[in-house]
């Protein structure tokens, strides 16, 4: 700073510039500490994973039957991926529907996300959570706060549908009309319960909005969109559709994997429909929860509940019916997820760049003169 003195002299500007402030030791410890446990989490998960395998084939009378699991009829061993391709494509379904009421979205594009996903989730750092967070921000200009309204609404409807099975299976656990019928009339009334509670948040945060100043009342009212969402009957409807749709799926591919099992020696008998609508239901929130990679934090998960509520099954049976499921899961992961990636490239290929806009605006003016407004 140049500072004039009462002689008329002046002093030179001073070079002891405040240097930049270093980053804030604390953010610099956070990032290593999510780092470590996100590192640590996939460790433990790919440590659960291998206790599965221990698991099964701790017991030497079972050793020798899983090789007859390449022996399985043609029908069973196709059905089993091709379920696991359906649950992924159910899944996109269900984000596509949930937004709908706010802003209609290409169901192929959502789906195709939704399959880049499942292949990301086996990795940690929640690739798939941020990939899918990255793609509708840039690619279908949905604001964060709006995304993370969104994905709650998701995250409701799948609760909602979850405890409907569970009220199904705890009322009829060994009588499967009565199972289905219980499990339909609760998806129905957990559903609509939704539709009450989204109104009365919806009027609390409009009330809160009111006290807010303008800009932080557009950040609330963003948030929670999700809640104009839950309020729209004709999508709760269609959103609890796909869901059963897809606890159906989810219990079949259980059901086949344990008829899989049962065919290889691995199992006495195929589970019963509530023992394997509770361990697709349980599988299914596992991989949504898992913190640090899908991959051995289901499966073990899966294997300890079911071990502990099916008192006729030992845990090394459990545990081989849910390796059939997860590596059946994974062919039908890579079935879909393949060409969506594909697909998610080619159209991430027609979006322009600033690169190409450059080019076309030269094309258009060779000579870089500005040309006249019409």
């Amino acid at each position: 700073m140049i500072e004039l003195k009462p002689s008329g002299s002046v002093t030179p500007p001073s070079n002891d510039a405040a240097p930049n402030p270093p980053a804030p030791a604390r953010s610099v410890a956070r990032r290593a500490l999510r780092i470590v446990l996100q590192v640590g989490g996939f460790a433990l998960s790919l440590g659960a994973l291998y206790w599965c395998f221990r698991t099964a084939t701790s017991d030497p009378a079972l050793q020798k039957n899983w090789p007859k699991l390449l022996q399985l009829p043609l029908w069973l061993t196709v059905a089993l991926p091709l379920i696991s391709a359906v649950t992924v494509i159910l899944s996109g379904l269900v984000f596509a529907t949930v937004i709908s009421p706010v802003r209609k979205l290409s169901n192929l594009d959502v789906v195709s996300v939704n399959g880049v996903c499942t292949l990301l989730g086996y990795f940690p750092f929640k690739l798939s959570l941020l990939f899918r967070v990255f793609w509708h921000n840039r690619k279908d200009r949905i604001d964060l706060l709006t995304i993370g309204g969104w994905f709650g609404a998701v995250a409701a409807v799948i609760l909602a549908s979850l405890a409907a099975a569970v009220v199904a299976a705890l009322a009829a656990a060994h009588r499967p009309l009565l199972f289905v019928s219980i499990g339909a009339v609760a998806m129905v009334v957990f559903g609509g319960m939704l539709l009450p509670a989204a109104g009365l948040a919806r009027a609390m945060s409009s009330w809160l909005r009111a006290k807010l100043s303008p800009s932080l009342s557009d950040k609330l009212f963003k948030l929670t969109t999700g809640l104009d969402m839950l309020r729209d009957r004709r999508m709760l409807l269609a959103a609890m559709g796909l869901r059963g749709l897809d606890l159906v799926a989810q219990a079949v591919r259980f059901m086949l994997a344990s008829q899989a099992a049962a065919m290889a020696g691995l199992l006495d008998a195929p589970l019963e429909p509530a023992q394997a609508a509770i361990a697709g239901s349980l599988y299914f929130l596992l991989q949504v929860l898992a913190p640090a990679g899908v991959a051995g934090v289901r499966e073990a998960g899966t294997v300890a509940v079911l071990s502990t509520i099916s008192g006729g099954l030992r845990a090394e049976q459990i545990t081989a019916v849910v390796l059939v499921v997860s590596a059946s899961e994974l062919v039908g992961n890579i079935l879909v997820g393949v060409p969506s990636a594909l697909r998610l490239w080619w159209r991430a290929g027609k979006l322009p760049t600033p690169a190409g806009a450059t080019q076309v605006l030269l094309q258009a003016n060779p000579s870089g003169t500005k040309q006249p407004l019409h």
